[in-house]
C-alpha cells in the first residue's frame, strides 16, 4: 500500500472511533428517556 491510502484508511478510522466513543449531548440522551417518542416509534412500526 503506498503512504497515501495508508493516511486516508488511518483518518477514516481515527473518525470513526471518535464518533463511536463520544460522550452522547442531553438532547440525545432526552430523547431515549422521552416515553411519548418511544410511543410514536412504535406507531410507526405498526404496533
Amino acid at each position: 500500500m503506498t503512504m497515501c491510502s495508508l493516511t486516508i484508511i488511518f483518518g477514516l478510522l481515527a473518525g470513526l472511533l471518535i464518533f463511536a466513543f463520544r460522550k452522547p449531548s442531553k438532547e440525545e440522551i432526552s430523547k431515549f428517556k422521552s416515553k411519548k417518542q418511544d410511543q410514536i416509534n412504535w406507531s410507526n412500526m405498526g404496533f
